[in-house]
């Protein structure tokens, strides 16, 4: 995975090898756009909510960034909005300082 830009970011993504929602997408769809993230507050609030609606969520990953508060979760909107979308818990601190090599 490559990130490039801030606002907004585009990820790149690489199916590697093994199983993977990317590679069931690529099988189905090609290659090209996957999904559109947006940047939420609570990502606890927006699986409650999806529950609450009837959205379902098709893969979620919580704990990530330095202090382990980052979430995600891609929603089953494909049909109903014709793309993915995935909320996304920007951690605190994405990743730890990395010292400069002298």
């Amino acid at each position: 995975m490559a990130l490039i830009g801030a606002d907004p970011q585009v990820e790149l993504i690489e199916a590697l090898e093994g199983p993977s929602l990317y590679h069931e997408w690529i099988e189905e769809h090609g290659y090209g756009q996957h999904h559109i993230g947006f940047w939420v507050d609570s990502y606890d609030d927006v699986i409650a909510q999806c529950a609450e609606s009837g959205v379902g969520v098709t893969q979620t990953g919580k704990g990530y960034g330095v202090n382990g508060d980052g979430g995600f979760a891609y929603l089953d909107t494909l049909e109903s909005l014709g793309v993915i979308l995935e909320a996304i818990e920007v951690p605190a601190v994405r990743r730890p300082s990395e010292p400069i090599p002298e």
